[in-house]
């Protein structure tokens, strides 16, 4: 079944895993065909998915990191590979999807005034006006009722401003120092155990919570492909997920206090256009923070500070 040449047995797995293509191959397949041991297999197979080569698609079943992109019918994979996307492989099939899509999904946001919009089959199977982030939850529940491979879009961000150019020596931009822990966590342990974050706080946002990916992956459960939405910021796609996080404020009286909301987490942040006007940026918050906590802010241009007062 196999040609194999004279070649490194890294070269010879990866040609039977292409061969086997997307079923996948479980190691000890490998090794029968190979007629190397299942041990020296597995050991390879590690190094292959630390180099970004192969991946797991079940407990078992290894394929190519890319044996599916942006080439494949986003519409026409079967539900269970679906489930068990990379991240990787869902980026590719999410963009072809928005491209297949688009003039359905510029009527929603345009004409429609819709914020979030889920295509199935090549068609919109759900949309909302309500500016919440769709959850996890209603995502996963129409998966499972549709078995069928669904996408979900954002419409742009509201930022009621021009976009920043990167800062100079002489620009700043504010923050507000907030700790970021998970849903359900008391007070105190979101004080002691959270993330603090020295996020940009921009009064020209409405209502956003945006972070990186790389704090919440510190405390909060890991996003599956299909949670995985596309938005767009100042005219640039991103793409993140969304999870239910709690906030928490320390005001200049020592005064504490947590506020329970959703936030969205943006894969690859430092190349997302959320850092075109701050490359150090770590948050972006709107100004319905002041509201829901609700709190005063001092923006302090001399002492390049933000005082916070609970109220």
């Amino acid at each position: 079944m196999f040609e194999l040449k004279k070649m490194g047995l890294e070269k010879e797995i990866l040609k039977v895993i292409e061969e086997m293509g997307h079923t996948g191959v479980t190691a000890g397949q490998i090794a029968r065909i190979l007629g190397k041991s299942r041990e020296s297999i597995s050991h390879y197979l590690w190094i292959l998915s630390k180099s970004g080569k192969v991946e797991r698609i079940s407990k078992n079943l290894w394929v190519l990191k890319s044996s599916i992109g942006v080439k494949d019918d986003p519409f026409n994979i079967p539900f269970d590979r679906f489930m068990e996307l990379s991240l990787e492989e869902h980026r590719g099939l999410q963009e072809n999807a928005y491209n297949v899509c688009k003039p359905l999904l510029m009527e929603a946001f345009n004409r429609r005034g819709a914020r979030h919009v889920v295509i199935c089959d090549s068609k919109i199977l759900y949309e909302t006006k309500d500016p919440v982030d769709i959850s996890a939850e209603l995502i996963l529940e129409l998966l499972r009722k549709l078995q069928k491979p669904c996408y979900v879009f954002t419409s742009e961000d509201m930022v009621e401003e021009s976009p920043w150019f990167p800062l100079n020596a002489k620009d700043y931009y504010p923050t507000v120092r907030i700790h970021l822990g998970t849903y359900g966590w008391g007070n105190e342990r979101v004080f002691g155990e959270g993330q603090r974050v020295d996020a940009d706080f921009d009064t020209g946002n409405p209502f956003y919570k945006i972070f990186d990916d790389a704090l919440g992956r510190k405390f909060l459960k890991h996003p599956e492909a299909y949670e995985v939405r596309l938005g767009r910021h100042i005219g640039f796609a991103y793409r993140f997920y969304v999870r239910k996080v709690k906030i928490g404020v320390k005001d200049v009286n020592g005064v504490r206090r947590c506020l329970e909301t959703l936030a969205r987490f943006v894969l690859s942040w430092e190349k997302s256009p959320l850092c075109l006007a701050n490359p150090n940026r770590q948050g972006f918050l709107g100004r319905d923070l002041m509201l829901q906590l609700p709190l005063r802010l001092e923006l302090d241009p001399i002492e390049k500070k933000t005082v916070l007062k609970l109220v």
